[in-house]
């Protein structure tokens, strides 16, 4: 006779069991070459048991589908007998075709309707809504047909347990299904309305979030002793979220114990719901608490009401510290229904469509593109993000204006609910992104009405604003500022863990009180404790779960005593598994908490998708509904602690080896997919567990890039450091572009004190390369640096280093951007203008015969401002414009804006005060556009000074405190000066003397710290008059001979407003009575302006600057006045 498979098995373990005994006198070179072939055995016949024949007659968990026509009777009536037959046999016959489609079986044809199953042969999750979509197309198919009459048809749905197997004698048999079940499914078909699909409760709990679904008025059935919940399906919704069910195999649990949190939510959503604000719930718990559960349950009453709200929902993962906007970028593809296994070219088609279905707008290319860049499509070809590719600032900008717009667009039509899980592993990127899109931290700008509910472990680290956020009182607030709710999850009562035993064990009758007492004791109030100890009762023969009603064996605990903590608990478990599944789960946690069938086989587990399709039911791990890979199955594990104990029982030395064949195996991967780049900082963790340091610095090198190109240069800073710790000091081509990678990132985050430790690194490394091109980039770039914090004479010394340096090895690049870089830190003393000229004309020149337009563009908008220095103002606005429009044509939209910021200061100064609002709002829309807050500020700081200068002191005050607050967090100390210094000339107009004395003297030492000289002048000029008007003259005297002593000795240049320091001179030395001092001024400042004006080749311009450019104008009159007074 032939021995059995369980036999078979039950042999093969004992086997491998004797076989590890012997390791120790064989060793492992000979063990684990016959263990391996052995395992395989063990997998194949476990595979074979699981799916062995279905008997004859079998209890099944089935969805039962009843559909009928309506009226059927009146209408055959009215037919020829041949016609009604053609009727039915067409309206059978699409009814056939839907429900095979949805892998249904048709169990009798009923008349003019029918019966059919949904998982009477192969049982599968999706049953239900394989019934349900089956009954919406047969209903759409009845509507389709040129019937002689309209048909209409009504279905009932019920999930519930039948006996399925065959009925009849040896002269006809059938396949059916008897019980209950088929009774109720009957009863929903005769209540629904004509054209209606009406399902039970119990199919409700497998489809929601898949359908629109509007819940009826309870159902009374006969044999049921309380009425059944019942719910019309509308339509499937168009983008559906499936629930993942939790907890023990074989049974269906409700919530308990959370009432109160519950009404928490509700009321928060009800409050974005009437548009107040952004609603934000937190929900913070330890793991296994209950976060997710609550989510689903608040997904479920949403579900059930009558708005249409757009859902958006993503995941992080405890390895997205690896990939900047991992968060953001699952957040989209989830909408937007992009599988991550797709090929790059279609993923960017359905990208722009989804896109513009999403917007409501067709043309939408351009902020598609934009927002796809950010999150990993790169768009090659695209004509719109150009130069965008090399300015993080411009990636990162753009694509948060574009969502704050896009959410705002949908918003107007649909209630927005984004759903946010596990947030402690977020990247700081996807932060920076919620912050700013959903919280603009620099105008406060919000989309109206969006409810966010998160979740996270106590262990999170929310952005500053956020927290604040809910820790504030603001979740009470009925405006529309944004609000927060911090709902802590606190362990369930005794009372609630009874509760939730009795739904665990709702199918064993009778339910020993010790056991509920020991799952109340040990599991401390966290569901999922309880949920493993009863998933542990069944892995231990305590629990049998085989029969329609369980049974319990409480006397075997006192042979198996229950572990303490759950992390033992879950070790148990896992030891309690077969060698084949233990070590395919171990396999599985080399990759993280998320793995791939593939990827177990190529570590040695062969037939992996069998062996976890077996450990799913029993809460090890969960199949994903997608991929990253195109066909691969991708899995997860149930519990990141659940991985962290796998990890953690994998031996050390095994871990090595492992490290390199997973490594391998994602790189392969995700060649393939094109996505290199996206997995960078996860090969490099691999590569580095691995011990391969070579691969782990370019991963992490290649990581780098990417993520500063993507804006996320906090976590470009982190890969550039971890490729740094691991370079040996021989590798000096690498190193140079680590610490130019890490320097770049320092530029983009304002952090000036670890940027100039690199810039030295950069400068040391440079000296012991044997070619100067390395050593002319590094004093460029020092050069640079120095000129961004103001160090002007540390500027002009790198920019003369880097020119001689780059004379020598004949790199003209560097050479042209040295000699405009040395212009514009120039002194501007009289005998160094004509030397500073000539380095500009060379630079130019030079640069017109480069390839690369970029560098004449930057050449071109220093020298623009040099000249604008030096009063050439027609030469400077030439240049302004010729430099714009390479950046036009560049599509480097920043730079452009800076542009058009500069052109306007010009045209101000000259008095064309229309052509100023014009441009400072053309450069202003384009700032908006790219979410460039520093640059706004700029724009609001040349409005703020227009209005100050045409004496509307209302519009000056509010254009500088919008200013304020977009420069603040840019840590723009010049700015910020240049700010306080307006505010105090306006509240110097108002009137307000002490106002005014309080913003001027923080200007004042401001830019006494940053060493910026002309800010120091126009500060100490303005706090002269402030001081004449509280009537300290003597104070006075001390702010005022430091400004006109500078004006004698270095002249205007760097003084945007010139005219008005040399009235305030001239006013308050005639206050003092200082007639010597009062003269010289008046005389002097004339000179400046008349000066000034003959460089003015422009016979309109000049006009305008002597008649009208308010501060010139106000000058001139008072030195009129003064001569007048003295003939």
């Amino acid at each position: 006779m032939a021995e059995s498979l369980q036999a078979q098995l039950e042999k093969l373990r004992l086997s491998i069991k004797g076989l590890e005994a012997q390791r120790l006198a064989l060793g492992d070179e000979v063990v684990e070459p016959a263990l391996a072939a052995l395992r395989q055995q063990e997998t194949v016949l476990e595979a074979q048991l699981a799916v062995q024949a279905v008997p004859v007659e079998e209890r099944r968990m089935v969805t039962i589908l009843f559909i009928d026509m309506v009226g059927s009777t009146a209408m055959a009536e009215k037919m020829d007998p041949e016609e009604w037959r053609q009727v039915v046999s067409r309206l059978h016959t699409s009814m056939g075709a839907a429900i095979n489609s949805h892998h249904g079986s048709i169990a009798q044809y009923l008349g003019d309707g029918l019966l059919a199953f949904f998982g009477s042969r192969q049982a599968s999750e999706n049953d239900p809504e394989n019934a349900i979509r089956a009954a919406l197309d047969i209903q759409a198919a009845a509507d389709n047909q040129n019937f002689p009459e309209k048909i209409q048809l009504r279905a009932g749905i019920h999930t519930g347990l039948v006996v399925v197997g065959e009925l009849g004698d040896a002269t006809h048999k059938e396949f059916t299904a008897s019980g209950d079940a088929m009774n109720l499914a009957s009863r929903l078909q005769s209540a629904a309305p004509p054209g209606g699909i009406m399902i039970s409760n119990d199919t409700y709990h497998y489809v929601r979030g898949v359908f629109d679904l509007t819940p009826q008025p309870p159902l009374t059935v006969k044999g049921k002793r309380e009425p059944v919940l019942t719910y019309l399906v509308r339509r499937a919704k168009p983008r559906p979220f499936r629930s993942v069910t939790r907890g023990v195999a074989g049974v269906e649990t409700r919530t308990v114990g959370r009432d109160l949190e519950m009404q928490s939510l509700c009321q928060a959503y009800l409050k974005a719901y009437e548009g107040h604000g952004v609603v934000w719930v937190q929900l913070l718990g330890e793991a296994g608490i209950g976060k997710s559960r609550l989510m689903e349950d608040m997904m479920d009453w949403i579900d059930l009401r009558e708005e249409t709200t757009r859902l958006m929902r993503a995941r992080a993962f405890p390895d997205d510290a690896n990939q900047p906007f991992a968060l953001v970028r699952r957040l989209w593809f989830d909408r937007f229904q992009i599988a991550e296994d797709i090929p790059l070219q279609q993923a960017e088609a359905r990208w722009v469509e989804r896109f513009s279905e999403f917007y409501g707008r067709e043309d939408c290319d351009e902020p598609a593109h934009a927002l796809g860049l950010l999150v990993g499509l790169p768009f090659e070809n695209s004509p719109y993000i150009k130069a965008m590719r090399t300015d993080p600032t411009q990636v990162k900008g753009r694509a948060f204006v574009v969502s704050r717009e896009l959410v705002n667009a949908v918003r107007k039509y649909n209630q927005v609910v984004i759903l946010l899980e596990d947030l402690q592993w977020t990247d700081l990127a996807s932060w920076d992104y919620l912050a700013e899109v959903f919280f603009d931290p620099f105008t406060g700008a919000q989309p109206n009405g969006v409810f966010i509910l998160a979740a996270a472990r106590p262990e999170w680290h929310p952005p500053k604003g956020l927290a604040d956020l809910l820790g504030s009182s603001s979740s009470v607030s009925e405006t529309s500022a944004p609000c927060g709710t911090l709902v802590d999850l606190s362990p369930l009562s005794d009372q609630a863990v009874r509760e939730m035993a009795m739904e665990l064990l709702q199918r064993v009758p009778i339910v020993p009180e010790q056991v509920i007492e020991l799952l109340v004791e040990r599991s401390e109030g966290v569901p999922y404790f309880a949920e493993e100890m009863v998933n542990w009762f069944i892995d231990h023969g305590i629990l049998d779960t085989q029969g329609e009603q369980w049974c319990i064996y409480p006397e075997r605990l006192k042979e198996q005593p229950l572990p303490a903590t759950l992390q033992h608990l879950l070790l148990t478990r896992l030891s309690s598994l077969s060698t084949a599944e233990r070590v395919a789960l171990q396999r599985g946690a080399i990759f993280g908490r998320r793995f791939w069938s593939g990827g177990v086989e190529a570590l040695g587990i062969a037939a992996g998708t069998e062996v976890f399709g077996h450990l799913q039911p029993r809460g090890f791990v969960e199949s994903q509904p997608e991929s990253a890979f195109q066909g691969e199955t991708e899995w997860s594990f149930h519990q990141n602690m659940l991985h962290e104990v796998t990890y953690e029982s994998v031996l050390k030395r095994e871990r090595l080896a492992l490290h390199k064949v997973a490594a391998g195996w994602l790189e392969k991967q995700a060649r393939n997919a094109g996505r290199l780049e996206e997995f960078a900082g996860l090969l490099g963790e691999h590569y580095q567990r691995a011990g391969e340091l070579g691969s782990a610095i370019d991963w992490f090198m290649l990581a780098g890039q990417r993520a500063l190109l993507q804006g996320a240069a906090r976590e470009a800073v982190g890969y550039f450091t971890q490729a740094l710790s691991l370079l040996p000091p021989v590798d000096k081509e690498r190193r140079w572009k680590t610490l130019l990678g890490r320097e770049s990132a320092y530029n983009v985050l304002g952090e000036a004190e670890p940027r100039k430790a690199d810039l030295d690194a950069i400068l040391d490394l440079a000296r012991d390369f044997e070619d100067e091109n390395y050593l002319a980039e590094a004093y460029l770039l020092t050069a640079g640096f120095s000129a961004q914090i103001g160090d002007d004479r540390f500027a002009r010394q790198y920019a003369r280093d880097a020119l001689a340096t780059s004379r020598q090895c004949g790199n003209q690049a560097v050479e042209a951007k040295a000699l405009s870089l040395m212009a514009l830190a120039t002194e501007f003393k009289p005998e160094l203008i004509e030397p500073a000229i000539r380095n500009i004309e060379i630079a130019q020149q030079l640069a017109r015969t480069l390839e690369d337009k970029s560098i004449l563009a930057m050449v071109l908008f220093r020298a623009a401002i040099c000249y604008a220095a030096l009063g050439d103002f027609v030469k400077s606005v030439d240049m302004m414009i010729e430099q714009v429009d390479l950046h036009h044509k560049l599509g480097n939209r920043a730079l452009e804006a800076v542009g058009l910021s500069n052109l306007a200061g010009v045209y101000m100064r000259m008095g064309l005060n229309k052509q100023t609002r014009a441009v400072i709002e053309q450069s202003r829309r384009l700032n908006e556009s790219l979410g460039a807050h520093r640059g706004i500020a700029y724009n609001m700081i040349g409005l703020g000074e227009l209005a100050l200068y045409t004496g509307d002191l209302r519009t000056a005050h509010a254009m500088f405190d919008q200013a304020l607050l977009q420069i603040v967090p840019s840590n723009d100390i010049f700015a910020k000066c240049v700010i306080l210094t307006g505010l105090g000339f306006v509240q110097l107009g108002m009137e307000d003397a002490p106002g005014a004395h309080r913003r001027l003297t923080e200007a004042y030492e401001l830019a006494t710290k940053i060493e910026q000289p002309p800010q120091i002048c126009i500060a100490s000029a303005a706090l002269a008059q402030c001081t004449v008007m509280q009537g300290q003259l003597e104070e006075a005297s001390k702010y005022i001979n430091p400004a006109w002593e500078h004006l004698q000795a270095l002249g205007i240049v760097g003084i945007e407003n010139p005219s008005l320091i040399y009235r305030l001179c001239a006013e308050v030395y005639d206050a003092l009575g200082d007639e010597a001092n009062l003269q010289a001024v008046l005389e002097g400042g004339y000179k400046m302006i008349m000066d000034v004006a003959e460089k003015i080749s422009k016979p309109e311009w000049k006009q305008s600057f002597l008649e009208n450019e308010p501060l010139n104008r106000a000058f001139l009159e008072l030195w009129e006045r003064r001569k007048r007074n003295s003939l």
